[in-house]
Parts: structure tokens; sequence; C-alpha cells
């Protein structure tokens, strides 16, 4: 596992590196490299104001925490979730909408924007599909990033990471 992670690691780097022309440097600095899950907060709330049956919440609370990777590919940021579930892949172009899907396949149109702060900086991805429409927000402060994610509805949940590299 450790030479996995060295491998994902030195790739992460390579590209954050490389990304310094193509993106907005403020992304560079504050959003692009490795992330670790140290927190998880508000999760089972969500799932039941969401209609997750008892199973399901069950099985979500139980999973690993996850880590994240982004980099950068021209003017895209390359988003890498390593999940419970597997590892999901998103491509997110900031500032136009775009189609994914999510790990049950949900189709979803989606709209990101980066938002520079003194000590980091803000994406935020607003998606909407047949299951309902949400906002995530990834703050990045120093090397602390909190993901909020609310639902439609108002309910949230978030997880909060250290940057790995």
């Amino acid at each position: 596992e450790a030479s996995g992670d060295s491998w994902r690691l030195s790739s992460v780097s390579r590209s954050r590196s490389n990304a310094s022309s193509t993106l907005d440097a403020s992304i560079n600095e504050a959003i692009l490299g490795t992330w670790r899950c140290v927190e998880t907060f508000g999760l089972e709330e969500f799932l039941k104001a969401t209609g997750v049956g008892i199973f399901q919440r069950k099985l979500a609370m139980a999973a690993a925490w996850p880590v994240w990777d982004f980099s950068a590919e021209g003017k895209v940021i390359k988003f890498v979730n390593h999940s419970a579930i597997g590892d999901l892949f998103e491509d997110i172009p900031l500032g136009k909408e775009y189609e994914w899907k999510d790990g049950h396949k949900n189709k979803l149109t989606c709209k990101a924007a980066w938002k520079a702060s003194a000590d980091g900086g803000c994406l935020t991805i607003n998606r909407s599909g047949a299951i309902g429409s949400y906002k995530e927000e990834r703050t990045v402060s120093g090397t602390r990033l909190t993901f909020l994610l609310t639902h439609g509805t108002g309910v949230t949940w978030g997880r909060c990471f250290e940057r790995v590299a």
C-alpha cells in the first residue's frame, strides 16, 4: 500500500507543478495535491433526511474514509476520490456547465467555480439531476480542506481533510 501511495503522491505532485501555466496560480497552490480525510460530520442525519434506509446508512457510516487527489490538465481540475466503493473520477472545467455521473450512475448537470482567499480558496460545484439538487463546497485554508455537501432541502454533511502532498 505504501508504494502505491508513493506513486500516486509523486504523480499528483508532478501534475501540480505542471499546471502552473494553465490554471490560476491560487488554485495550484491551494487545492492541487493529495488530501486524507480526518473527520466526518453530519452524515447519518443527512442520509436520514434524504430518505436513505437504515441498511444503506449503516454501510455508509462504516465505510473507510477517503483520500482525495486533485491535479490539473489544461484548464480542467482532475479529481479522484479514492473511496470505499472504488476510485471515482471527475474532470471539473471551471465556469462552464458539464455532465457527470456519480458513483451510483446518477446523471447530474454541474457547474463549478473557484474563489481564491488569502489562505486558500473555495471550489464550489452546483449539481442537479433526477435525484435532487446539491451544492458542494471544498474550502481550503492552509493545509486543511473542509468539504460541505448541502442538499436542496438545506440539510448538510461534511468531511475535513489534511494535506498529504
